[in-house]
């Protein structure tokens, strides 16, 4: 039995060696963790704007998203915060069950549809005041109606799959969508070749390079760092359009190639601590339905551009989570511990104990 001990610990620091390299999610990644990000409206920058003679609705928005529910497509602006909570429901073998929920409040609607016909609802029908007319539009069927809806409050929900070992997205019809949003860890092993977001009329952007900012970076959850991680993605250009039915368009935008953006991560946690304000939509939001959206914190976006303080930014920030981080690390964008690490280092040391002390017991 004795003779067994140093084989038995040999096997065990190959399983848990093998499953330490396969687990790609973070340490504190388990069913009943939530994550918030926030575009917050902020009084002081509306009252920039309108100085500025802004007047249109779309300029004071904290987000515009495009979402399809059941073959509809819907443009919800929305003026006052929009929230987004991710869940970990479950976590199953090498994959975790995700659940979204979008909040909007004070928030227009806008779609197509057949006359007659009623779209999914999304808004809070004891709030709302829908108005049903004629597009006045001749290429536009005349059987096809716009739907306005004006509501104090509209809700967002899906629920999508994540990939452990890589952090890959898919939705529930197995869609790949790239790599999530909520996490990146420096170590992560992601296929080059595999787009890490890939948006409508297929525009992709791939990893290009890791770094750090030397600065802090401020969101409404708390300020992290210095450093803060940074992810340099860039794109290989194309179109980005969203339209209705292949009838009515209702977004384009051109991707120039070799665009870059930015995404900051939390060096301790691997947490991603802000979303890009236009350039692309994470797949997290893709997989539940959320085609294309545009994010405006504007407590960032007056830190910007009226006090040029750049130490945050108007995209959506984190906001709250409960998540158990982990002790600040010493070293900049690595990769924080995990339980199953500590035990793949505690068999490693246990291995070298039984190796030596058979040894000595040959000798003597």
């Amino acid at each position: 039995m004795k003779k067994a001990i140093p084989s038995m610990l040999v096997t065990m620091f190959i399983l848990i060696g093998s499953f330490h390299s396969a687990l790609a999610a973070p340490y504190w990644v388990k069913p009943g963790v939530y994550i918030e990000y926030i575009a917050e409206r902020y009084d002081p920058y509306i009252q920039y704007l309108n100085g500025k003679g802004y007047v249109s609705n779309i300029s004071k928005a904290t987000s515009v998203i495009f979402y399809e529910c059941n073959g509809t497509v819907f443009r919800i602006l929305t003026l006052n915060d929009t929230k987004i909570r991710f869940r970990v429901l479950e976590i199953s073998n090498n994959w975790a069950t995700i659940g979204v929920r979008i909040e909007l409040n004070n928030v227009s609607i806008l779609t197509l549809v057949k006359k007659n016909t009623t779209p999914p609802r999304l808004w809070d029908v004891g709030t709302s005041e829908v108005i049903i007319e004629p597009p006045h539009d001749q290429s536009i069927p005349e059987d096809i109606v716009w739907y306005k809806i004006f509501t104090k409050r509209a809700v967002i929900t899906g629920v999508y799959k994540l990939q452990l070992n890589d952090s890959a997205v898919f939705d529930l019809n197995g869609k790949f969508y790239g790599h999530t949003g909520l996490w990146y860890q420096a170590t992560e092993e992601w296929d080059p070749s595999l787009p890490f977001i890939v948006e409508p009329g297929n525009v992709s952007y791939y990893i290009r390079k890791t770094g750090s900012w030397k600065r802090s970076f401020w969101t409404p959850y708390g300020t992290f760092g210095p450093p803060v991680g940074v992810l340099t993605l860039e794109s290989e250009g194309g179109t980005i359009g969203v339209s209705i039915g292949g009838i009515f368009k209702m977004f384009e935008r051109t991707v120039s190639p070799n665009s870059t953006s930015t995404v900051p991560v939390d060096p301790n946690s691997d947490i991603i601590i802000g979303h890009s304000p236009t350039d692309f939509t994470f797949p997290d939001l893709q997989a539940i339905g959320v085609i294309f959206g545009l994010f405006n914190d504007q407590r960032g976006a007056y830190l910007n551009q009226v006090k040029r303080d750049y130490s945050t930014w108007s995209g959506l920030l984190l906001y709250g989570t409960n998540a158990e981080f982990q002790g600040v690390q010493e070293v900049p964008f690595s990769k924080a511990g995990t339980p199953w690490e500590y035990a793949f280092y505690a068999a490693l040391t246990l291995l070298g104990a039984a190796v030596v002390q058979t040894a000595v017991r040959r000798r003597g």
